[in-house]
């Protein structure tokens, strides 16, 4: 099977924590909720026919490209553009790679415990979004 590769537009979410409200119950904060079943669907569509869930070990590659401040200067936007300035700044790596594993779960694998190995780069970039690609690594 060829590697699952979606290309997510639009200014990156983390996963936020579960929150507790008013009557002790538990929830998913609004943006969270929504990203992640935005992301599901584009993973839905991006399979098609031509793939299927995986079962075995798999490999997420992730590319978080976050916007370039706007109230930087010019020299600082350009640096950023060539990958000299990286985005050391919340929201933490792992928050994206948990939206993108949770989105995936029941779509493109059975579980996010069969992510083996991933690899996740945050940058800048005048176009935000997220892209993953999504390898089996053995048995499927």
């Amino acid at each position: 099977m060829a590697d699952l590769i979606i290309e997510f537009p639009g200014v990156p979410v983390a996963k936020a924590r579960a929150r507790l409200g008013r009557n002790h119950n538990i929830y998913t904060p609004a943006p969270t909720a929504i990203y992640q079943d935005a992301l599901g669907y584009a993973v839905r569509a991006s399979m098609g026919r031509t793939h299927k869930r995986l079962t075995g070990p798999v490999e997420l590659c992730l590319v978080v490209r976050l916007p370039i401040p706007i109230h930087w200067t010019i020299a600082r936007k350009a640096a950023a553009r060539a990958g000299k300035l990286r985005p050391a700044v919340k929201p933490d790596i792992d928050n994206f790679l948990k939206m993108v594993a949770d989105a995936c779960t029941g779509i493109a694998f059975t579980d996010d415990r069969q992510i083996v190995r991933s690899v996740v780069d945050k940058i800048y970039s005048d176009v935000p979004g997220i892209r993953f690609q999504i390898t089996a690594m053995g048995q499927t």
